[in-house]
């Protein structure tokens, strides 16, 4: 069990302060009945009562605010500010006490009633919308709380204006919620815009500035930046010190701060004196009950728990659970963490019984706190999993899975409905973790095989769907429409800016935050429309089968058992299974050897690779001699449906060598997806009634009028590879893009054959086979429909992940952190942009199409994308959501087909699969994946070596 690793998040909390939470109460009635003498009174009770829950006397605050509410009602009914403040503060004491869920039943009418009589600009009204935010977010509510944030800052802005304290105190409570979305770069942002502000309106020496610099602290230790984060502990430290005020309880919270930072530094010795100096101050100041206390001792706990002290680590834990049990917090959700912690403990040292025994108590604890939707829950029950793993109660550990999968669902379906692309890609990683449990049992107690096949429907190209509902939406109101045009202006604006070099893009992280913010206003849209929820289960996928078929989902997992293996395994689905199989395959490790390119020519490497003489046999073992065990239960299949997952996506399956000297495909008709999912939700027919085709090719990258027209095709040179020549060179990028000849041909065919078959073709060659045609095609409007055709024949290009190379990348293309920037086609006058690594004058296409771009596009009628360049199928690989690059471009704009390369394959041998797929299809009326299986048998007759044609792939 993994207890170090992810030490930051999970065991110690970083004490963020939301300020405005902590503040007074003040009531304003403005003319209401027997208000001079009936409402100072309520004031002090009010006030009392909060005393009174400072101190943690519950039951005694309590029983004042019943007072106060009984003069409330007898003064001005129920309907009133002045019962609306009662709620308020009953709401209050049970947020103090920790019961969140009783807090916003409490909130919510103080909200309300405070609404109607106060109106929605009222600063008491702001502070309902502050503080029920402020509760939804403790229980993982974020898709409540956030529209209560902004609410809360417009009445403060309105009231107060931006440079105000109040504004300033929202603002960072919205950027707590930030951050634990994961939406860190939003969340830096406002705790940063925060802190100018205090130290505008209230300078650096007043507490509350002090304590933004606190949680700019916790921040940057969430996010591991842990220098930053001792800078911002020690300024705090400092401030107390320098003004002689080291017992109050933010400046020994600073050390505690400190402490955790140094303990996730492995500085053992000076994490512990800082503890020890915390616990000293807290015992002196305010007791050994208090709240505090219980926490540095958990810290301590942690410390020895990482050391491997872990009797000193048991008795620090138990002093925790001890110091909450004597202030009445067993039904805290920190004394939950601190039993998981202890449990954590007990696993390490062997003792499961011990472990199990304990997270059973502290998932209860966090339930009645927290909820079964909130994220520590899952991640109490995910340790409670690992704990049964251990003890190899595998059938017991298979019913929690289930509750893990029916807990996790909703949140992350309810986040769908308010949290941008990027915040909904940060927000999903946590309930991705769970598939490895799900497989890690499968591997072991194949029972849970339905379950696993349910989990990736729903989680396998999830965020693909999300972008694809977001392109797609059509308002329906004036509203909506604002917000689609503003963020297709966004997006233009934003290509532009990651086309320019790294230090000029002066506007991009405020465009960022802009097309975030509105990718959030239609999602809200989009909910309003319903059919949001993905119940897709094996069984719907199942009824979908004809006889002869299946599906195999192929998967790429962390083994939780395993000491942590990355593995691979397949999903098999036919129509006579009761349930689906799982099947182990071998691990990460096992396939990279032979996938692995050492010093071999391209052409030698993939003949090599696609040989059974060669790499091919030990890659049929590994990937397909397990799964073709199984399959030989079932004699009858002809056609298997198949979707790949990490490396896999590498190879064309189809062309996979088998023992008989045959390939996969030669066997099996099969048809490639990005999840199984696609047979219930097939995309509509395109709606255009005449059949357009658009093609490109012959492009000219230099675009210059005097270019010599290419007509003696003899003359062509045979050789020439379509794409990029420096994939795995980045350092050569800024090479000038050379002519591909035999594109003209290959257009000039496709022309010749679309032309009879009754399609309407255009032909955008040499300087006409621009960018900003290309996007004039795919521009959403009502009259403007996309072709049924798009042929594009041109050089493609890929750059891998600059953060995993050896030297630093200095071209804009190949530097940019989106991998859909760093895939994407090059058209007509390209090469000056390209060359010189710079920018035309605004307002002007450069000619680079980058797959972002393509991705808002609106394709939605098009049947068929012909990607005739080289590597249009690679792009960065991520787990469960496939190949980020020019193929989720294509996906996300809409298109039904996609024909796209895997390799460099050469200019000529390239046209002429495009002339005999053309063929097949439009002369000898073949459908597109039949005609497509037929253009590749006759180029392996032509050309036996798979290198010229095991590379082209089509994707459904």
């Amino acid at each position: 069990m993994a207890l170090f690793t992810p030490l930051l998040d999970k065991y110690i909390l970083p004490l963020f302060i939301t300020l405005f939470f902590l503040a007074g109460w003040s009531l304003k009635m403005n003319g209401q009945n027997n208000a001079t003498l009936i409402l100072p009174q309520l004031d002090t009770l009010i006030k009392e009562s909060r005393a009174l829950t400072g101190q943690r006397e519950f039951e005694a605050a309590f029983a004042v605010n019943a007072r106060a509410f009984a003069l409330a009602e007898t003064c001005c009914g129920q309907e009133s500010a002045a019962y609306a403040a009662a709620c308020f503060n009953e709401g209050r004491i049970h947020h103090i006490k920790g019961d969140y869920h009783t807090a916003v039943e409490w909130y919510v009418p103080s909200m309300r009633i405070r609404k109607r009589v106060l109106g929605n600009l009222h600063e008491d009204y702001g502070k309902s919308l502050n503080n029920l935010a402020v509760a939804y977010k403790k229980l993982g509510r974020y898709e409540s709380a956030e529209p209560l944030y902004q609410g809360a800052l417009l009445v403060r802005r309105t009231l107060f204006g931006e440079q105000s304290a109040p504004y300033a105190a929202t603002l960072g409570n919205l950027a707590v919620l930030y951050r634990e979305l994961g939406n860190y770069e939003n969340a830096e942002a406002l705790n940063l815009k925060a802190l100018a502000i205090r130290e505008e309106v209230l300078g650096d020496q007043h507490p509350h500035y002090v304590l933004n610099l606190l949680n700019l602290g916790a921040f940057y230790y969430e996010i591991d930046q842990l220098d930053k984060a001792e800078t911002f502990y020690l300024r705090v430290k400092a401030f107390y010190e320098s003004n002689g005020n080291v017992q109050d309880i933010d400046y020994i919270k600073s050390l505690d701060n400190l402490g955790s930072v140094y303990l996730a530094k492995r500085n053992y010795d000076l994490a512990k004196d800082f503890y020890l100096l915390a616990l000293q101050n807290i015992e002196k100041e305010f007791g050994s009950k208090h709240e505090l206390f219980a926490t540095l001792h958990n810290h301590l706990g942690l410390l020895y728990l990482e050391t491997a002290a872990f009797d000193k680590g048991q008795y620090h834990f138990e002093r925790a659970l001890n110091t909450l049990e004597a202030l009445d917090m067993k039904n805290h959700q920190n004394y939950g963490f601190y039993r998981q912690n202890l449990g954590d403990l007990f696993y390490e040292t062997g003792a499961y019984e011990k472990a199990k025994q304990e997270q059973t108590l502290s998932l209860s604890i966090i339930l009645r706190s927290l909820g079964k939707h909130h994220r520590r829950y899952r991640e109490g029950l995910r340790e409670f999993i690992h704990t049964g793993f251990a003890l190899k109660e595998f059938e017991q550990s298979a019913e929690n899975l289930r509750v893990l999968a029916e807990v996790s669902r909703l949140p992350l379906q309810n986040a769908v409905r308010h949290l941008s692309e990027t915040e909904m890609s940060q927000y999903a990683e946590d309930f991705r973790e769970n598939i490895n449990y799900y497989f890690t049992l499968a591997d072991r107690y194949p029972e849970v095989a339905d379950l696993c096949f349910n989990e990736i429907l729903l989680h396998r190209g999830f965020l693909l769907n999300t972008a694809f509902r977001i392109n797609q939406f059509i308002p329906t109101d004036s509203l909506g429409r604002e917000y689609m045009e503003r963020l297709r202006g966004v997006h233009r604006q934003l290509a532009a800016q990651y086309a320019t070099p790294l230090d000029t893009r002066s506007q991009l992280t405020t465009l960022e935050e802009e097309a975030a913010q509105l990718e959030k206003n239609l999602a809200r849209e989009i909910a309003k429309l319903g059919n949001i929820e993905d119940n897709a289960n094996w069984q719907a996928v199942q009824e979908t089968l004809e006889a002869g078929e299946a599906v195999i989902e192929f998967v790429h997992y962390t083994d939780r058992i395993a000491e942590n293996t990355n593995k691979y395994g397949a999903l098999l689905l036919t129509p006579k299974l009761t349930s689906p199989l799982f099947i182990p395959l071998c691990t990460e490790d096992d396939l990279d050897k032979p996938l692995q390119r050492l010093g071999n020519s391209e052409q030698a490497y993939i003949n090599d690779l696609y040989s059974y003489a060669g790499r091919g046999k030990q890659v049929y073992e590994l990937i397909w001699q397990p799964l073709a065990e199984r399959l030989a239960d079932f004699p009858e299949l002809s056609k298997l449906y198949f979707v790949k997952a990490g490396s896999l996506h590498r190879l064309n399956l189809n062309a996979l060598p088998t023992p008989e000297g045959q390939t996969l495909s030669d066997i099996y008709q099969m048809s490639l997806l990005t999840s199984s999912r696609e047979l219930l939700e097939k995309k509509p027919q395109p709606t255009s009634v005449d059949a357009t085709a658009v093609l490109f090719g012959a492009v000219d990258y230099d675009a210059t009028p005097s270019r010599t027209t290419i007509n003696e095709v003899s003359s062509f040179p045979v050789g020439m590879n379509r794409g990029s020549r420096f994939q795995n060179d980045p350092s050569r990028a800024n090479s000038a893009w050379q002519p591909l000849p035999w594109t003209e041909v290959e257009i000039m065919n496709a022309h010749d054959q679309l032309e009879p078959a009754g399609f309407r073709t255009i032909s955008q060659t040499q300087n006409r086979a621009t960018e900003s045609f290309f996007k004039e095609i795919g521009r959403p409007n009502d009259d403007n429909k996309s072709p049924h055709l798009l042929h594009i024949a041109t050089h493609g290009y890929f750059f891998p992940d600059p953060d995993k190379l050896a030297s630093p990348v200095v071209h804009n293309i190949a530097a940019a952190q989106n991998p859909m920037i760093r895939s994407g086609l090059i058209l007509a006058g390209a090469n000056t942009a390209w060359t010189n690594n710079s920018t035309l004058p605004e307002g002007s296409e450069d000619g680079i199409l980058t797959a972002y771009e393509i991705s808002h596009l609106d394709l939605s009628d098009t049947e068929l994308v012909i990607l005739s360049a080289c590597e249009t199928g690679l792009g960065d690989v991520r787990t469960f959501e496939g190949v980020y690059g020019l193929q989720r471009a294509f996906q996300i704009a809409g298109s039904r087909y996609l024909l796209m390369t895997l390799w460099q394959i050469s200019d000529y041998q390239t046209q002429l699969f495009m002339d005999l797929f053309y063929r097949f299809w439009l002369t000898e009326k073949q459908d597109i994946r039949s005609a497509f299986n037929a253009a590749r048998l006759e180029m392996r007759k032509a050309y036996p070596d798979p290198f010229y044609w095991a590379g082209f792939v089509l994707l459904e």
